[in-house]
Parts: structure tokens; sequence; C-alpha cells
């Protein structure tokens, strides 16, 4: 592991797997990121040597979220009893509890980029995005900045900025928000051919480029937008192009297709680059 992490921090061996023209059984060049990545980051042994490292008992309802914070030493939770706390995933130290402002379940709860942990995005089945703000002396202060129509399930920061976020919800709708300004913009608002909303559960921005975003619901489909390719919609507005629409061969028409299918999660995976990146 350690001497092909050196060799790839080097470029050592991807070169003259460039110039041969060829690959191996784990793809890509000896000791590329992507040889590294599928042979040791992504390693069975690694895996099976995982182990429970702790419990915390931090809220009193069931916790619907959990994340690390950008400093990566504390975890960042939510739960159906509407609070949202901060600790250490060490010790289990709670260094902050606070009613997030929600009244009903907290389906995710982010810190948001460069803020310095001071800034806390969340959504809830009260279809409500909010924004907790800690002040000096640990108080936090919550506002709303955008309502959904049904649950808010997800959201999605930019790791570029510390105030664009974007949500998704039962409405259909994704939402771009910016926390400097009251406007709120509808990027999306997904539909079957039949026009009725296809309720949205998930959402995530590709690493390798922040335009792009996909999004998954109640149907089987997987469907990226590209946030720069703005089109000229009906009255409700603008809305950008869908750039691809995913889904198993199996599961696009037939009996599958009437069983009633949605997706719960997507995400990019690395390396990024294009929609084949997808899970």
């Amino acid at each position: 592991m350690f001497l092909s992490l050196r060799r790839r921090e080097v470029g050592a061996g991807a070169a003259r797997g460039r110039s041969s023209g060829g690959s191996n059984s784990a793809g890509g060049a000896p000791f590329s990121p992507l040889r590294l990545t599928r042979t040791v980051r992504a390693a069975g042994a690694f895996a099976r040597r995982l182990e429970l490292e702790a419990v915390h008992d931090w809220h009193d309802g069931c916790v619907n979220t959990i994340s690390f914070t950008e400093g990566g030493d504390q975890l960042i939770s939510g739960s159906d009893d509407e609070k949202i706390v901060i600790g250490r995933w060490e010790t289990g130290e709670v260094t902050l509890r606070y009613e997030s402002g929600h009244t009903n379940n907290v389906f995710q709860a982010k810190t948001m980029p460069h803020s310095g942990e001071k800034n806390i995005a969340s959504c809830a089945a009260d279809g409500q995005v909010r924004m907790g703000e800690i002040q000096e002396g640990g108080t936090v202060e919550t506002r709303q900045l955008a309502k959904h129509r049904g649950r808010a399930h997800k959201l999605a920061v930019d790791p570029l900025s510390p105030h664009l976020l974007l949500s998704t919800g039962e409405d259909g709708k994704v939402l771009e928000i910016d926390t400097r300004s009251p406007a709120v913009s509808e990027l999306v608002r997904v539909t079957r051919p039949n026009g009725r909303v296809v309720a949205l559960n998930c959402i995530s921005l590709s690493p390798a480029s922040s335009n792009l975003f996909c999004v998954g619901g109640g149907d089987s489909f997987c469907r990226v937008f590209d946030r720069r390719m703005t089109v000229t919609g009906d009255e409700e507005g603008a809305r950008v192009r869908e750039v691809a629409k995913l889904c198993p061969t199996h599961l696009r028409e037939g009996p599958a297709l009437r069983l009633g299918l949605s997706i719960t999660c997507t995400a990019y995976s690395y390396p990024p680059p294009t929609t084949s990146n997808l899970k």
C-alpha cells in the first residue's frame, strides 16, 4: 500500500502505462489514482478489518442523518426529535445541541463549506430548508431559507461556495438557494410524460463539476441536469436542461415499471468525470 501511494504521488509508472497503451486487470496505469482506488482504498482486506468503534446516545428519536463536519473530528446528526447535534466521534462528547426550528423530523443536516463549521443547513419533513448560524458563546440563530410543498428529503452543498446549496423534495422541485439572498430559484420540476410530479428523494453534486447534479425519486430513473444549460420554460420560469436519464434496462418497461419502484439514493463515485460514474 505505501509503495503504491508513494509511486502514485510522484507519478512513477503512470507515464509508462500510458506510453505502452496498455492497462492491467485493476484498470488504469500502474500506480495511477484509479488503480490505487480499486486495489487499496476499496480493498476487501481493509473492509473486513472494520470494527464498531463507538455508540453515542445523542437523540430521543430516530437518527435520520449523520455526517462528518468539514474538519473531520466531529459528527453532525439530525433526528425525529427535531434537534441537531454536533459531537466528537471519538469520545462522544456533545459540543452543541440545538433546536433546529423545524416542526417535523429532520432528514438532513450539513455544515456549509468554508464557514468554519458555523453555518448548518438542514431540511425536514415539514418541507423547510433552514440555516442554523452558531454565534459567539454557542447560541444558535435559525432561519428559514426556502420551503417545499411536501417533505424536503435531501440537500447538496457546493464545495466551492459557503453560500450556495440545492434542496429537493416531494413536490418534484430542485431549489437553488443563495443564503445571502431571500430569493430562491427553481431549477427543476421533475414530471412524468403524463404530467404527474415525480417526488424526489435524493440529490448529489458531481465532484468534478458542481454544475452537474443528479436526482432520484418516485420512479426508476436517475436524472442528470446541468445548471449551465438554462432553457426557457413556461409561465413558471426558467429550467435547466436534462442531460441524461439513466435506468437499468430491466426496469425501463413491463411489469417492473408497474411495481412503483423508486430511487432513494444517488451519488457520484470517484474518479468523477461523467454521468457514467453514478451509483
